[in-house]
């Protein structure tokens, strides 16, 4: 039997509610719909969405980096197809494959000089946890100095090390050795000490509301 994705998404459109509440998340389900945001949307382009009725809805999330270039860019699908179409040796557990050392040396083109090397990963909470990681290697057992009011994701280490008590509570016991300070100079010079293996912070706070640390802050924490 043929797989043919496109028919089996006709075959079971409008399941999408039913599915998410019976196999994923129940209470998602009844949020978006409690909403009003229990559209069945078809596709997307740029920045809009179109429902199956050819609504069309101006999408205003911008984060999370995948969306900088917009929804079902043609220059993106070509290069998808082009990959597919290679059949390349992906996840080949002893190799160097091609394409990841290209794309290192073209971001390393574009950043700064003091970065020399990447780590790729594949969410902001996965490169939090690898940041810590590599921190801890290089100050063993040192403290991370982390800001009030930040967000650094999901997972174990990262949840660590996000300061707010409504997302840390339900999963205590954390994982210890951070220090939560406020976004002062003074703090955060008062917590740094020859044990601190590094200071953790956001820039821009955008997890709830949009706070911007102040220049001297950023500077105490350099």
């Amino acid at each position: 039997m043929t797989f043919n994705l496109k028919e089996l998404m006709e075959e079971r459109h409008g399941d999408n509610f039913a599915l998410h509440a019976q196999y994923l998340n129940p209470q998602l389900t009844k949020v978006v719909t409690t909403l009003g945001f229990d559209r069945l949307y078809e596709h997307g382009e740029g920045c809009y969405l179109y429902d199956d009725e050819d609504h069309r809805y101006l999408d205003m999330l911008s984060g999370f980096g995948v969306f900088a270039l917009g929804r079902s860019h043609p220059a993106i699908k070509d290069a998808l197809r082009q990959a597919l179409d290679a059949d390349l040796p992906g996840m080949v557990q002893m190799d160097c494959a091609l394409l990841p050392g290209l794309l290192a040396e073209q971001l390393i083109t574009r950043s700064p000089k003091q970065i020399e090397r990447l780590f790729f990963c594949n969410s902001g909470a996965e490169a939090v946890e690898a940041a810590i990681k590599l921190a801890r290697k290089a100050r063993r057992g040192g403290d991370v100095v982390v800001i009030h009011g930040a967000f650094h994701g999901r997972t174990y280490g990262a949840l660590s090390a996000t300061p707010q008590e409504a997302k840390q509570a339900p999963f205590a016991p954390l994982v210890p050795g951070f220090r939560a300070v406020a976004a002062d100079p003074a703090a955060i010079e008062a917590a740094v000490d020859q044990n601190t293996a590094a200071v953790l912070l956001e820039p821009i706070q955008g997890e709830s509301g949009v706070h911007v640390l102040p220049d001297e802050v950023l500077a105490a924490a350099r």
